[in-house]
């Protein structure tokens, strides 16, 4: 296994994490800000590590 490959394998089960715990937040009904969901789509590799460095 190369290592853009680690990297991609990396950066996808972050994304897969980090849109698990972002549909977690809204059915719990906790205070939660739309814009998420935009950055999601629009950054679908960086955007899950912007929402786990503003979330930790």
């Amino acid at each position: 296994m190369s290592a853009i490959s680690l990297l991609l394998l990396i950066i996808c089960v972050l994304s897969i994490w980090a849109t698990i715990d972002l549909f977690m937040e809204i059915k719990k009904g906790d205070k939660f800000e739309l814009w998420w969901v935009f950055v999601f789509l629009l950054f679908p590799f960086v955007g899950p590590l912007i929402y786990f460095q503003y979330k930790y």
